[in-house]
């Protein structure tokens, strides 16, 4: 064979073996998922975009109508009475949300032997702490090391770390100025993060960790002080939600083989090395770190990872909760005067001292504050749906075939908005938490289900530091009520549809008006 032939031959060989992979990759990521989303019509309990794009199509129009960009979560479920699940496609992955309380009592009755935390260790977030505890599947390893934590996190632990809150709220707002415009999600995140960076890795955190080169996807770097380069790097990450590319193949995402995912995971490795060598240095023996390392003997990069993935639950949930209650708030004047006068009534004023005990019980009995709180995170959930799940084998879920390993969600947000068990879902009303309020049953005058709030999520798998993140929300809150005032635009005021949860498009910005001393 003459050496022309031989390079046809190879030339065609390869066309062949490109159009068969061309072959593959098209019906294992667009014709055959698209399928099946198709046979899932059949099931009047499921719903489903109706676009090719699934769930990024209902998100992108959202966005461009100025609203919530999970917006069409709670839009189903206040109109759909029949509703149990939301089904997306993405790529060749699928994805069942339970949207509804009945779902979710039958999902509960098959953890964790049939259904159990899924291990992705390279998907999204995950990647901070791959092998955290909330990470892991069910089983001795992973129940010694969350009882671990929530015994570091229970209320008369979290409650020393009151005074180093306020403290923190303080000097933020010592630096405001009458009249001056402000980013209130960005001022509240940074406030939260030097809390929990001092809580968990050590009080000498903010002197000791070295600066990060914060690195561009042009190949660029930007020399950041560590609390300003890791709300960069999650907002980086958050931004990859949404990415077209990852959605139709997510393994370009998981792989890291495309930008941004490229330029996040080098960010990412920068992060966790910082942290490594801070932690080699420290001196504070009082750290959650160290203390599951010296007290409860957790290895220390198992210990490192469960503080990294509690940085981020932490962090955004606990930030974006108090910017939502200051908007409701301000959005509804009747409750914000109505928490003002009880916390006035409980003794909490602008001299307070946050140091004494008497304080901190004023502060806990405030009933008021409590359903204020709780009505936030319920109009406005930290995050709209759970960590994934999976099935062992293949189920069924209110009729609805689940295959084994196909991802399994509570979509927070549906349960949150469900008006079979909450009346006028869409209004802020902190008296619906109040037993002696007509509010407080179910619209048809019965108790609501348990399942039916979850803003930490539920059972085995629910925040292990909620207890903490509760308590930051009350003293940060009445503490900024009691010492500042900002002017929130009335365009924002008056739209029905904004949310500031973790991937909002909002933004929380206002005009300083009060500020004490």
């Amino acid at each position: 064979m003459d050496p022309l032939t031989s390079i046809w031959v190879c030339i065609k060989v390869c066309l062949g073996i490109l159009a068969c992979l061309g072959v593959y990759v098209l019906a294992e990521f667009l014709v055959l998922p698209q399928c099946r989303k198709r046979s899932m019509g059949k099931y009047s309990n499921l719903r489903t975009s109706k676009s090719l794009m699934n769930n990024m199509a209902d998100m992108k129009r959202n966005i461009k109508e100025n609203k919530y960009i999970f917006w069409h979560f709670i839009e189903l479920r206040l109109t759909e009475e029949n509703y149990d699940i939301f089904y997306i496609v993405r790529g060749n992955t699928t994805s069942f949300f339970l949207t509804s309380v009945k779902a979710y009592e039958e999902f509960k009755q098959l953890q964790p032997d049939v259904i159990d935390r899924k291990i992705n260790p390279q998907k999204t977030f995950t990647k901070l702490s791959p092998s955290a505890f909330g990470n892991i599947k069910s089983g001795k390893e992973w129940s010694k090391r969350r009882n671990s934590v929530s015994k570091l996190m229970v209320l008369n632990k979290s409650s020393q770390y009151i005074p180093m809150m306020v403290q923190s709220l303080d000097a933020e707002i010592r630096t405001w100025k009458i009249g001056q415009d402000i980013n209130v999600n960005q001022r509240i995140s940074a406030i939260t993060l030097m809390i929990i960076t001092k809580i968990l890795f050590g009080s000498d955190i903010t002197s000791k960790i070295e600066d990060c080169d914060y690195l561009h996807p042009d190949g660029k770097s930007t020399k950041m002080k560590f609390m300003d380069f890791y709300p960069k790097m999650i907002l980086d990450i958050m931004s990859t939600f949404s990415n077209i590319k990852a959605n139709i193949f997510p393994f370009l995402g998981i792989y890291d083989l495309v930008e941004p995912f490229v330029t996040n995971r080098k960010n990412i490795n920068q992060f966790q090395d910082k942290l490594k060598k801070f932690l080699a240095n420290s001196t504070d023996a009082g750290s959650v770190y160290r203390k599951l390392i010296d007290e409860f003997k957790i290895p220390e990069e198992d210990a490192f990872q469960d503080i990294c993935g509690l940085l981020f639950a932490g962090h955004d949930t606990t930030s974006h909760g108090i910017s939502s209650a200051i908007y409701f708030l301000k959005k509804n004047p009747e409750a914000d005067k109505k928490l003002r006068d009880a916390l006035a009534t409980c003794g909490i004023t602008k001299d307070t001292d946050y140091f004494t005990i008497e304080t901190k019980e004023k502060i806990q009995s405030c009933e008021y504050l409590n359903y204020v709180i709780k009505e936030t995170l319920r109009i406005d959930p930290p995050a709209f749906s759970s960590i994934v799940y999976e099935a062992s084998k293949p189920i069924t879920l209110v009729g609805v075939p689940i295959k084994k390993s196909e991802s399994i969600l509570l979509n927070i947000l549906s349960f949150h908005h469900d008006p079979s068990q909450w009346h006028e879902p869409l209004k802020f009303i902190p008296e619906r938490f109040d037993p002696e309020s007509e509010y407080f049953l179910k619209p048809d005058g019965n108790a609501r289900s348990p399942y039916a709030y979850a803003p930490f999520s539920f059972g085995l798998r629910k925040c292990p530091g909620q207890i903490l993140a509760t308590l930051e929300l009350k003293f940060l809150l009445s503490r900024f009520l009691c010492t500042a005032d900002i002017e929130i635009p009335e365009s924002l005021l008056q739209n029905d549809y904004a949310r500031f949860a973790l991937f909002s498009n909002f933004h929380l910005e206002g005009k300083v008006t009060y500020k004490s001393g």
